[in-house]
């Protein structure tokens, strides 16, 4: 269950003199995958979190709710339950339940889930040979997930975790993201005054074109990714009419900004 923590009945004591209690949740201070299980573990001197994979049986469970309710709330919206749900991931109610405890639950721990898909992806484009190539794949990747997930963004940006949520995204993201852009202006393959928030605000505005066109054409922002990413290139480009948003800046943008939907 995300934000909290719920212990199982049982508890085991090592010969190190620690209990373990099992805990079957995700931190909400830590950005991870919902497919791990946590555990608090109780010293002499103190506690500490560890973390560990799941078991596989409860691991293909969740993977099968979490699968389900990408559909399920693509074709109905946040109306959906968690009983249609459970319905279509092939399992009872009371498994969906144990892992969430309402519907705007399981929708975080979708949110969880892709982002820590796409720091993952920022890595590997990261260490890419090819600079460009890897970020122009960060961000069709970062695009598909938007694309896919327009109605859990709308409910994350209404969210009074947003801000947390942001903060955590921006810190694990920025680094690879940096060095991708780094090691592609060494390669001589993308415009020297390119930087971070650029990436951010490019991916905000692309996925804006997703969201206004998903019922028409799903894929129309694949298109002005490709007019985005021919401006991105070198060599000399034509100056750009304005410096980028500093990181500060950003936040204070995200901070004020209030879209409106229909």
């Amino acid at each position: 269950m995300l934000g909290s923590e719920r212990t199982l009945q049982s508890a085991k004591a090592d010969g190190s003199g620690e209990v373990a209690s099992a805990c079957t949740t995700i931190a909400e201070p830590e950005l991870t995958s919902p497919l791990v299980s946590e555990f608090v573990v109780g010293t002499r001197s103190g506690s500490r979190r560890v973390s560990r994979p799941m078991r596989a049986d409860a691991r293909r469970n969740l993977e099968r709710i979490l699968d389900a309710a990408r559909k399920v709330f693509a074709e109905k919206g946040v109306d959906a339950t968690l009983d249609e749900v459970a319905k279509s991931a092939g399992v009872g109610i009371a498994t969906v339940y144990r892992r969430f405890s309402d519907k705007y639950e399981l929708l975080r721990g979708l949110l969880e889930a892709d982002l820590a898909a796409l720091v993952e992806e920022a890595r590997r484009a990261a260490a890419a040979e090819d600079a460009f190539g890897g970020l122009v794949g960060f961000l069709e990747r970062s695009l598909e997930l938007q694309a896919a997930n327009c109605a859990l963004r709308d409910l994350v940006e209404s969210d009074a975790l947003a801000e947390a949520r942001w903060t955590r995204l921006k810190n694990r993201l920025g680094p690879p993201v940096s060095e991708l852009l780094r090691r592609a202006k060494e390669q001589g393959r993308l415009r020297a005054d390119l930087e971070t928030s650029d990436i951010a605000l490019v991916a905000l505005m692309l996925g804006a074109v997703a969201d206004f066109a998903r019922h028409v054409s799903p894929n129309l922002w694949r298109r002005y990714l490709a007019i985005v990413l021919e401006g991105m290139k070198s060599p000399e480009p034509p100056s750009l009419p304005c410096p980028a948003l500093t990181e500060e800046e950003v936040d204070e943008a995200k901070r004020s900004w209030h879209p409106r939907h229909a």
